[in-house]
C-alpha cells in the first residue's frame, strides 16, 4: 500500500554538490561580530598592563583570522581546488617583500 510519500531518493549531480557545500554566511558573520567587538575592546588593555606590542600582535592576528575567514567563506576559496586557494598567496607574498624592504 502507497504512503504517498517518495521513497527518499540518492542524491546526484547538482543536488549532491549542494547538499555537500553548506555554507555557513551566518554562523561566519556571527565570529567575524565577536572578533570585532574583541578588536575593539584590546585598546583599553593597556589600562591591565598590557604592552602596546602585545596589542598590536593581538590586533594583527585578529585581522588575518577576519580576512582569512571573509577569503574562504565569502570568496567562496573554501570551495576551490587547491591550486586556487594558493593564488591569492602570491600578492601577499609580494606585499610582505615591499613591506620588509621599506621597513629595512
Amino acid at each position: 500500500m502507497a504512503t504517498g510519500t517518495p521513497a527518499a531518493e540518492p542524491l546526484t549531480g547538482l543536488a549532491k554538490v549542494v547538499e555537500q557545500v553548506k555554507k555557513p554566511y551566518f554562523a561566519v558573520f556571527l565570529v567575524l561580530a565577536a572578533v570585532t567587538v574583541f578588536e575593539i575592546q584590546v585598546p583599553g588593555f593597556g589600562a591591565y598592563g598590557i604592552p602596546k606590542t602585545v596589542q598590536v600582535t593581538m590586533l594583527i592576528a585578529t585581522a588575518a583570522a577576519k580576512a582569512s575567514l571573509v577569503v574562504l567563506y565569502y570568496m567562496h576559496l573554501k570551495y576551490e581546488p587547491l591550486v586556487l586557494r594558493y593564488v591569492p598567496l602570491v600578492p601577499l607574498g609580494l606585499v610582505a617583500i615591499l613591506i620588509l624592504a621599506l621597513v629595512v
